[in-house]
């Protein structure tokens, strides 16, 4: 697939994920998006083997974007199961600084939107997580999620929804300046 052209490979390498294709994700700048969290549900006993293939995409420069699949999020919520593949993907060997980085500005180039979100700064939609504390420091939880802003409205503050659902979701999008 990568020879071929895609600009992204969902789900993780168990076996295949060779020095070579690792190499040549790379030198294209292919995305690797492994949803982890899915096969911990589905398929724990190749866990280990799933966090290997991250972690040699990693080290030979594959960029790597958090995302997970619906069935990921059989017997949680959406958030917990994001929050979960952040969690695989540090346990992975990804620095907190590019886990942070695989749920924004690689998410947003892999998407084709990295002139609209994945970072702040003038120009760009304003959505925005706040979480508790050092974000540096301790487990990345949606325990810690203390307001959500989306295109500049808080639609969660203190872990209360504010504005009805339409806060949101607005045609006018407040940019960061």
């Amino acid at each position: 697939m990568v020879g071929i052209g895609v600009d992204g490979v969902e789900h993780c390498f168990a076996d295949n994920g060779s020095d070579a294709v690792f190499r040549d994700m790379a030198a294209l700048g292919v995305t690797f998006t492994p949803t982890l969290s899915i096969y911990e549900l589905f398929a724990p006993a190749i866990m280990p083997r799933m966090l290997d293939s991250v972690r040699q995409a990693f080290a030979r420069g594959v960029p790597i974007s958090a995302g997970t699949d619906s069935p990921s999020t059989r017997f949680m919520n959406a958030s917990e199961g994001y929050f979960r593949e952040l969690a695989l993907l540090e346990q992975a060997g990804l620095p907190r600084i590019d886990v942070l980085r695989a749920a924004t500005v690689v998410a947003a180039r892999k998407l084709g939107k990295e002139g609209d979100f994945g970072a702040l700064r003038p120009g760009l939609r304003a959505n925005i997580v706040l979480i508790e504390g050092d974000i540096m420091e301790g487990s990345l939880t949606r325990e810690r999620v203390r307001g959500v802003l989306l295109h500049g409205n808080p639609v969660v503050m203190d872990r209360r929804i504010v504005d009805g659902r339409q806060a949101g979701f607005r045609r006018s999008p407040v940019v960061v300046s």
